[in-house]
């Protein structure tokens, strides 16, 4: 599978699904394509969009008729780790 199509395949899984489903229909790819010994990065691809899914599937909805890019996915993960880092900033000071 070429990066065009991962990229792809991920862009239509998080504008269609559900957070939960989403998650689900990443692993499933996950496992499709470590069987056909898929390279490496494209596993890790798959693994940060899972890991940073609310802030990836927020921007893969807004860019309408635009294709998802391997930069979206960086952004996506920048934002998701600020997200934490204030997470654990609330949850050190007694809130969450």
């Amino acid at each position: 599978m070429s990066d065009r199509e991962l990229l792809d395949f991920i862009q239509r899984i998080l504008n269609t699904c559900s957070e939960q489903k989403a998650f689900m229909t990443l692993t499933q790819l996950k496992e499709i394509l470590l069987q056909q010994n898929t390279p490496p990065y494209q596993i890790k691809l798959l693994e940060n969009t899972m890991r940073d899914l609310p802030e990836a599937g927020q921007i893969s909805r807004t860019l309408h008729d635009r294709p998802l890019t391997e930069e979206d996915l960086k952004t996506a993960a920048r934002r998701a780790e600020e997200r934490r880092q204030r997470e654990r900033e609330l949850a050190s000071r007694g809130r969450c």
